[in-house]
């Protein structure tokens, strides 16, 4: 290695904390040329007497072992982390700067501080990956899938019950919501159209319906306007002067009752039938053609 390769990739002094030599914890980082950990061990997040580590193997201490991989420890605090001698008792998952902890047993939501945020339920004492830094990236050549509730046991070998096939699912949030209303379910495309087509049939079919019974109301309308009706020459003996049907008007009533009794009832009961049930089908979560999706939810 030359002089300037040296310089660019060799040591470099920074002042960062240690890990804390705890009996049960293997740290690959034995040289200290660099920010960079591997910590195998059993779950701890945070404190000593964070994660299932701190218990006795009797007590619920088993099936933890952990991979705790970071970098940038302490970087909330740059500059100013202290010598390379100081050992720091407590992990920070949210001060160090970039993290992939894998446990066979811990409560992610927990040391992830994220109890708070989203509508799933958090997760406890069951196996986790959880995954942070200031910006994370996956990157496919060709296709991405998330899938979640794909498993009919989780590791503790606990099957999900029939009550309980709702509580999984994925949340995609940003932010820290201001409450659990504002991360609303996923919308299905294919649903949503299909939705908004039949509502579309069935208000285009009312508007015929009504455009036909406006056309046949100005021609009624238009007939008595300008109606004659033909009296005859004389009086009767009462002196009213009698006279025919106006056979304009007379079409026009039939046509425009005929239109209303066929038609404006039946139909438009069909109408309002058939809009109720449209309703039902798609706004409702336990349809199969719900337009959202009841399992993954957003804000």
């Amino acid at each position: 290695m030359s002089r300037e390769e040296e310089l660019q990739q060799g040591p470099i002094e920074e002042n960062f904390a240690n890990q804390l030599d705890i009996s049960n914890e293997e740290i690959l980082n034995k040289n200290r040329n660099h920010n960079a950990w591997i910590v195998f061990g059993r779950d701890r997040w945070g404190d000593l007497n964070d994660g299932y580590g701190k218990f006795p193997f009797d007590m619920g201490g088993d099936k933890c072992s952990t991979i705790d991989i970071f970098v940038g420890l302490d970087s909330f605090n740059a500059g100013n982390e202290g010598s390379n001698t100081q050992a720091r008792r407590a992990k920070n998952i949210q001060k160090d700067a970039s993290r992939i902890y894998i446990s066979q047993k811990t409560d992610i939501d927990e040391a992830f501080q994220l109890l708070d945020i989203g509508s799933l339920k958090p997760s406890y004492g069951k196996a986790a990956i959880g995954i942070k830094s200031d910006n994370l990236r996956f990157i496919a050549r060709e296709g991405i899938k998330i899938v979640a509730n794909c498993g009919e046991v989780n590791t503790l070998n606990e099957k999900q019950s029939s009550a309980s096939q709702n509580i999984y699912g994925i949340e995609l949030i940003c932010g820290i919501p201001q409450n659990k209303e504002d991360i609303q379910p996923i919308v299905k495309s294919k649903n949503l159209e299909g939705c908004l087509k039949e509502l579309h049939n069935l208000v285009d079919s009312f508007i015929a319906t009504f455009n036909d019974y406006v056309t046949k109301q100005q021609i009624f309308n238009a007939a008595i306007a300008y109606h004659d009706h033909k009296g005859a020459v004389n009086a009767g003996p009462t002196g009213t002067i009698f006279t025919v049907f106006s056979n304009a008007l007379s079409t026009s009533y039939e046509s425009l009752k005929t239109h209303i009794e066929k038609n404006m009832g039946s139909n438009i009961e069909t109408h309002r039938t058939g809009q109720a049930s449209k309703i039902e089908e798609y706004l409702t979560p336990t349809h199969k053609k719900y337009i959202g999706s009841i399992y993954n939810r957003t804000n």
